[in-house]
């Protein structure tokens, strides 16, 4: 089965933080899919959060689990 890591944070995107934790994914996990869902999620906003990962979840593929 081949694996999508997805990501979805609070860090947002102004600094270097998303791409370093990217590199140590694909460092230990070499060519694995890694998605951005976003960055932009408001700090501790689960509900943000759970949103977003229900309103994408549906255009993975098949068989894709949360």
């Amino acid at each position: 089965m081949n694996h999508i890591i997805t990501l979805t944070t609070d860090w947002g995107l102004a600094d270097n933080s998303p791409a370093i934790f990217k590199a140590l994914i694909l460092k230990e996990l070499n060519n694995t899919p890694i998605v951005d869902i976003s960055h932009q999620i408001a700090p501790f906003n689960v509900e943000m959060g759970t949103y977003l990962l229900d309103a994408s979840y549906r255009f993975f593929p098949k068989g894709s689990r949360v």
